[in-house]
């Protein structure tokens, strides 16, 4: 492609941004009928604004996702509080407004961040999204799905214990397994949800994650829907998209609606109980045996009813919400700001890599920052739990408003980098966008996640997975499509 069908190519990579918009009037417009909230219905209608300005034609909406995500815990917490008059779980009232504003605040700067960097370096990323489909073995890619992920059905890998030092290290090169999941979930959206051989190395994944106590098995699903997603193209007038975009229009939300009910079941009647039981010191299970014990209590929740659960998933995912609502009237009218000592502290952890720095201290725990700054007693480590502020909270202690935002315009930008950095390391568009969906997902998919561990994070990561896949990612393609093998692979796809 030349440089000047480039420039003109580039012009519209974000053909539905109006289209969106569109739709968040009317949202917006029923939610005020429905509950006669103006502010409520202005915050619906920014997230599609947000959603809007960062939905890329040529890349999987990862970024929108995210967004999408971050603003669920902002806006159930509020919403809730608006409807009932009451804020779920919360003893002492916060300042709901400002924390509302403050958050919207700090994801726009999240956009912009993000779309200044891919504009800077626009042309490193589309010589990748760019590059045609490649045609993968089903075979190889679901076998290497099943073996990498099927390993923890017989024993669980412990990075600390295999090395405490490099356990990030280790950390990060199992997350590279979701590569191929990624690549796998693309052939999904590319050839159609019916391919039923597509999803049995999946629910494997799934399977295991659900058996490690953790909510990993969540982006699994996110991913499904991201890259469903991605197949929605309002601007292209052909019959057949036409045909694709009204089956997205109406499956989209019932997909919502599934994922919502799951997370109920999770949050509300499993989670804490299966928790308790596999993470008990007393108690030790095989793998095999978590299953038979995972399933009775699956079954018991299912038998219960949803309005417990449903009240448990609102009190936890607005919990980040309700105690930056706390900090806020406390700082600086009762402790002043940092002035940047969070930040530094962010930075010191980022440029001190445990392995090459085995005696530095640990870092203490988010929930002595809730208790400082919110004023408020929660749950730590003598309870072998952690609850953060988010890095917002953070951002505002440490420099106000004004500092929220250009914090988070620098947050995005440098995971713009990570996304340019990504571009320049990947064979191939599948490989770049698994690697974008599993950094993007760690760490800018959590609203009350900690920019002190995040930074860190996010640099050893894609350090970490981008040499990986500098160095064997061609590799990789050249074994997962085999050429010499194309009567076993689906047949080609149509280019974005």
């Amino acid at each position: 492609m030349s440089a000047s069908t480039l420039d003109r190519d580039v012009s519209t990579l974000y053909p539905a941004t109006g289209l969106i918009i569109l739709v968040g009037v009317g949202v917006a417009f029923v939610t005020l009928l429905a509950y006669g909230h103006f502010t409520l219905s202005l915050a619906v209608f920014w997230l599609f604004v947000l959603a809007g300005f960062s939905w890329r034609r040529d890349i999987p909406p990862i970024l929108p996702a995210c967004l999408a995500y971050q603003w669920v815990f902002i806006g159930v917490g509020y919403g809730y509080e608006k409807v009932t008059g009451k804020f779920p779980g919360a003893n002492l009232r916060g300042d709901y407004e400002s924390a509302l504003w403050l958050s919207l605040l700090g994801l726009t700067g999240l956009v912009l961040g993000f779309r200044l960097t891919l504009a800077l370096f626009q042309k490193q990323v589309r010589r990748v999204t760019i590059m045609p489909e490649q045609n993968y073995d089903l075979t190889r890619l679901s076998i290497l799905i099943i073996v990498l992920f099927g390993l923890n059905l017989f024993f669980e890998v412990l990075p600390k214990q295999i090395w405490f030092g490099g356990a990030q290290i280790i950390q990060n090169l199992l997350y590279l397994r979701f590569l191929p999941c990624f690549v796998l979930i693309y052939l999904i959206g590319r050839y159609g949800l019916f391919w039923a051989r597509l999803w049995i190395p999946l629910l494997v994944v799934i399977g295991v994650q659900l058996l490690s106590g953790f909510s990993r098995f969540k982006e699994i699903l996110l991913y499904v829907f991201i890259i469903v997603m991605f197949r929605w193209r309002p601007w292209v007038r052909s019959r057949k998209q036409s045909v694709t975009n009204m089956r997205i229009t109406i499956g989209g939300p019932i997909a919502l609606f599934l994922m919502l009910w799951l997370g109920v079941l999770w949050s509300g009647g499993i989670k804490q109980e299966w928790r308790d039981l596999i993470w008990a010191d007393d108690v030790a299970l095989t793998p095999l045996e978590r299953l038979g014990r995972f399933s009775d209590i699956t079954s018991e929740a299912v038998s219960r009813p949803g309005a417990e659960g449903l009240d448990n998933l609102i009190e936890r995912l607005s919990s980040g919400f309700y105690y930056l609502s706390l900090t806020i009237p406390r700082v600086p009218r009762i402790l002043p700001h940092e002035n940047g000592e969070m930040a530094l502290a962010a930075i010191r952890n980022a440029t001190m890599p445990r392995f090459l720095f085995p005696d530095k201290p640990r870092l203490s725990g988010d929930s002595l920052i809730v208790r400082k700054y919110a004023g408020i007693w929660v749950a730590g480590e003598e309870n072998k739990t952690s609850v953060g502020l988010g890095y917002i909270g953070e951002f505002y202690i440490d420099f106000g408003w004004i500092g929220v935002f250009i914090m988070c315009v620098l947050w995005g930008a440098a995971g713009g980098v990570m996304m340019v950095f990504y571009s320049l390391v990947s064979p191939n568009k599948e490989i770049f966008f698994g690697l974008c969906a599993i950094s993007m997902m760690q760490y800018f998919m959590s609203y009350d996640g900690s920019f002190i561990k995040f930074l860190a994070g996010l640099i050893q990561q894609t350090a970490i997975l981008g040499g990986a896949v500098y160095f064997f990612g061609q590799r990789f393609a050249d074994w997962s499509t085999n050429k010499a093998r194309r009567t076993r692979s689906l047949p080609s796809g149509v280019s974005p």
